[in-house]
């Protein structure tokens, strides 16, 4: 992950919420471990991972001022100590690649790569006590997790399957007759002649797992997942006090709260099995069906869209801690769905997103969706979900952890990803310029002509994309006058170039550079300049010393600044023409801020 990583790079991460910068100077200046690190340690292993940076800090601005370790080989060798130290921090997720020694700006940085833990490892916490040591990442804070949530994590860590339980005092009159007995026919359908097909009620859902005996104790019973899965409601609320399974149909109108529910209100059974009968009926009631025939002359009368809703339905359900505090929620709105389930992801987001690897939470009720042909192969039903949205030129699905309260949701939008008349807009902005863009770089401009501005966090969730690559996307903009970037940081936020002209581009780059040919030679004799422009990691007061040099006398725009001082524009304009502005080293030529021909000339008072 870090490898390869350059200064540059390293600046950029400050827009994603995964980065942590720490200072690491120590009382006596020539660096220590600092004692927070071990708060983001635990954080960022019990969450998505992240990256933390010892030997910097970031200034109130936002932007990032390199400190440098004097004495690196310390700081390593303490690092490497406190956290093989299973006194002092739980478990070590760690190996050697994941921690880099980095030079910039003539300053030793150690940057350290934090992979998300295994479930079986969670909860990686510091001290001896979990329910005290475990911390979470909360946006760009690390906080400390809530007794609950530990617990859960504790539990995940060593079942494999949360519904395997039997339940003491539940028999077969917990069961819903009419609910099993509807099961049984779809069973039937889906199985044909199989043996089980025939069986009594209670060595039928013995085959299924939802009843079973203890080959120790002797106890039986239900099981979690039979509960679950065909239980009365009374029943269910009985065994599970916090069980909740919600549908709801919702307009554009804010005030309309609902058209359409489904709930557990004491009208139906509310287990599982006919919520889902009842909710997927619903949910695909509204979706288009080309006419296609089977080799058998038969219509198929599901699309690749309604397989991709009915396994984001199952996915919810099997997926869920039903010990949470929250319930199943699952919405239909003109503008997507969204289904919501108590528990986080028991496996990464990287993971999921691939398919092949899954570690569903309910592996009994997963089988008996599965039977009745609900429910696809372990491991497929992201991608599939995926490869409908992508076929639907629809925005991608998204899935976010709350891990304040405990749940994941999973976002389908039925939104365009490129609307017709929004393309039709900018290719009369932009023309070529927007034409010739990829996908990702148009739909980077897309969002910031919708919603008026885009994010690195706004672009990556939506693109589906890592936050390295929004990063990259967004820049490249900006170099292009495309977009127009606006504060530092997380704060980072990109706008339309409205005055933006391609004519006026194309003869402010054929003048640029006869310019540049010009001002370049008057250059030659500074040493200041061509030390900055033949080195990367020239020191920050050097690279000021360059701008001033280059600008007295004369405005020149950022990109000429940028060009005669062989920089990146767009991180010359954010960490250092801005902040030379404020500190009155520079002054604007034009007094809007983003005016389309703004240019900078160092202060007569310089």
């Amino acid at each position: 992950m870090i490898n390869n990583i350059t200064c540059q790079e390293l600046l950029d991460l400050r827009e994603n919420y995964q980065f942590e910068v720490k200072s690491a100077q120590g009382q006596n200046g020539k660096g220590e471990v600092p004692k927070d690190i071990w708060e983001s340690y635990s954080a960022m292993a019990n969450s998505e991972g992240g990256l933390v940076l010892l030997g910097a800090k970031e200034l109130k601005d936002g932007s990032l001022e390199f400190l440098g370790i004097k004495n690196i080989e310390k700081v390593q060798k303490e690092f490497w100590t406190i956290v093989n130290n299973r006194q002092k921090i739980s478990y070590n997720i760690l190996s050697p690649t994941d921690v880099k020694v980095l030079v910039c700006e003539e300053k030793t940085l150690l940057l350290i790569s934090i992979t998300p833990a295994s479930r079986k490892l969670k909860p990686i916490f510091i001290g001896s006590n979990p329910l005290t040591g475990t911390y979470l990442r909360y946006h760009d804070s690390d906080i400390k997790a809530k007794d609950e949530i530990v617990r859960h994590m504790l539990a995940d860590a060593v079942n494999d399957s949360n519904d395997t339980v039997i339940l003491n005092g539940y028999s077969m009159d917990d069961i819903d007759t009419d609910s099993l007995s509807a099961y049984r026919n779809l069973y039937k359908s889906a199985k044909g002649s199989h043996p089980w097909a025939t069986l009594e009620d209670k060595d039928f859902l013995i085959q299924l797992g939802g009843y079973a005996k203890d080959r120790v104790t002797k106890e039986e019973g239900l099981t979690l997942a039979g509960l679950l899965m065909f239980g009365k409601l009374r029943s269910i609320l009985d065994g599970v006090p916090n069980y909740l399974v919600d549908y709801q149909e919702q307009t554009e109108n804010p005030e309309d709260r609902w058209i359409d529910r489904v709930t557990t209100d004491g009208n139906w059974s509310g287990n599982l099995f006919e919520f889902t009968q009842k909710v997927y009926r619903k949910l695909t009631a509204d979706l288009k069906i080309p006419f296609k025939l089977k080799d058998s002359f038969q219509r198929v009368d599901e699309t690749h869209t309604h397989e991709a809703v009915r396994e984001a339905l199952v996915n919810t359900l099997i997926h869920a801690n039903y010990q949470g505090r929250l319930g199943i929620l699952i919405v239909k709105h003109p503008k997507g769905f969204s289904f919501r389930n108590p528990g986080l992801l028991r496996i990464s987001k990287e993971d999921l997103f691939k398919g092949g690897k899954s570690d569903c939470r309910n592996k009994v009720l997963q089988k008996m969706f599965q039977y009745i042909g609900m429910g696809e192969q372990a491991g497929s039903g992201y991608p599939k979900i995926l490869r409908a949205w992508m076929e639907q030129h629809w925005q991608y699905p998204n899935i976010e952890e709350d891990r304040l309260y405990e749940t994941t949701t999973l976002y389908m939008p039925t939104i365009s990803l490129f609307p017709e008349d929004i393309q039709n807009a900018l290719s009369k902005m932009y023309k070529e310029y927007y034409t010739d863009l990829d996908k990702d770089s148009r739909l980077a401009l897309i969002l910031a002509f919708v919603e008026d501005e885009v994010s690195n966090a706004r672009l990556s969730t939506i693109a589906a994309i890592h936050p390295a690559d929004a990063t990259k996307i967004l820049k490249k903009l900006v170099e292009k006058s495309l977009l127009i970037s606006d504060g530092v940081g997380r704060g980072m936020k990109y706008h339309l170039n409205n005055e933006f002209s391609t004519q006026h581009l194309d003869g402010n780059l054929q003048h640029l550079d006869g310019n540049l040919q010009h001002l370049d030679g008057n250059l030659q004799h500074l040493d200041i300049v061509k030390t900055v422009r033949d080195s990367k990691k020239s020191p920050r007061n050097t690279v000021i010393k360059a701008i001033l040099e280059v600008c007295t006398n004369r405005y020149l725009t950022a990109m000429e600044v940028a060009t005669l001082l062989n920089r990146d524009v767009s991180s010359l304009r954010n960490h250092y023409l801005s902040k030379m502005v404020k500190d009155e080293l520079l002054e604007l030529k034009y007094e809007e801020l983003h005016h389309i021909n703004q240019a900078y000339t160092t202060k007569v008072n310089q």
